[in-house]
Parts: structure tokens; sequence; C-alpha cells
């Protein structure tokens, strides 16, 4: 099959075993897999998809409104052992999300440079420095609402990852002006940083930043 990308974003309508019967799956050739807020989604259709797709590389089982347990650990499991070429991954509200699924998934991809995990709520700061210590072309990041992070894990990836273009840390209550300071002083690459939400963050602090690239707003 020469299959190499699919887009069953928000397609309700499709059941997963229709697609595991068709002729098209397996698909060994695919490379782009995005099946955003796809609430049929399962853990069978998943662990099928990439255990016959050992070259994906972009990869989207996100949705966008609530949390969800749609997608359990053990497919997460399954993906970071079947994939190894992954270079954009999103598992934004997956609630099956941890330090251990991320740290995974991360030492077995290191070539991820687009990582979204928005609202994955049991990331800690455990994950950003294992992305810190792996993902060194990393562009963009996503880690909205993941408000166990601190200071100390946003200060290994904006240390680390000196490719970094765009950072979301929206919402994450812990952060302080440190983390504004840590910015500033390591990520002359950025071009597009949210920080909204984040109560602990100073006024002061927030100015200084749209004062040295403009990249946020202060209200």
């Amino acid at each position: 099959n020469t299959l190499t990308s699919i887009n069953l974003s928000g397609c309700d309508g499709v059941e997963p075993w229709l697609l595991l019967e068709d002729s098209a799956f397996p698909c060994p050739a695919l490379k782009v897999a995005r099946f955003c807020d796809w609430y049929s989604i399962s853990d069978t259709f998943v662990e099928s998809l990439v255990s016959s797709c050992s070259d994906l590389c972009e990869l989207d089982i996100s949705f966008k409104l609530v949390p969800t347990s749609t997608i359990s650990k053990h497919a997460l499991c399954v993906i970071a052992s079947a994939c190894r070429h992954l270079t954009t991954l999103n598992l934004s509200f997956l609630e099956a999300v941890d330090d251990a699924v991320l740290v995974n998934l991360v030492h077995r991809n290191p070539c991820i440079r687009d990582l979204r995990i928005s609202t994955c709520m049991r990331i800690t700061d455990l994950s950003l420095e294992a992305i810190a210590e792996t993902l060194w072309s990393l562009r963009v990041l996503n880690i909205h609402g993941c408000d166990l992070c601190t200071d100390t894990g946003l200060a290994a990836i904006v240390g680390r990852c000196r490719y970094l273009v765009e950072l979301d840390a929206a919402f994450l209550h812990l952060l302080s002006d440190q983390t504004v300071d840590d910015i500033i002083e390591h990520c002359d690459r950025l071009e597009k940083l949210s920080l909204h939400g984040c109560d602990n963050i100073s006024r002061h602090a927030l100015r200084r930043v749209h004062s040295a690239w403009g990249l946020i707003e202060v209200p």
C-alpha cells in the first residue's frame, strides 16, 4: 500500500474497525496520521496502525475541548515502542500521558521538533528535563495547562532547546519571574510566546518580554 498521509480529524462518523478491515490497511508507507478530535478512535486502532507504520513522522491523537481517557497508557507505550522517527507529536488533553509515558516517547524519538502536550495535567518537571536532555532540535513546545511544571523545568527547556521558536506555557500557575529571566537570556530565536494565565508572573516581567521582542500582549 502506498498511502502516505491520513487525516480523520473530527470524523466521528467513521468507525475504527471499518478502517482496520479496509484493504488500505496496514499501510507501511504512512508518514502522517492526524486524528484530532476523533472520538471514535480506539486503543486497538492506534496500536494496529503504529505497529504497521515504522516510518511514521507525524502523529496527532489530540483532543481540544476536555481531557479524555479514550487512549490508554498501554496504547501510548505501543506508540513509543513502534515509532522511532517521529518529528511531530500531539497528545494534548490525553489523561493517560504522564512522566513515564512521555520520557519513554522522547527517548525513543529524539528527532521530535514539534511537541504538543497541552492539558496533560500529570506532566511534571521530570518530563521537561527529559525533553531538554533529548530533543535538542525542538522548535515548538506546547505545555499549556500542565500546571505541575515549575521554573526548574522551564529553565531546563529554554537553556538547552536553543532552536525553540514557539513556546506556549499558558496557565502554569507555579511559574514566576525567574522563567521570564531565563527566556530573555536564552531564547534568542523565539517568535511566539504565551504566558497567559501565569498568575505568579508579574506585569513588570511581562512588559520586559514585550519590550525585548514584542512577543506577547501585556494586559
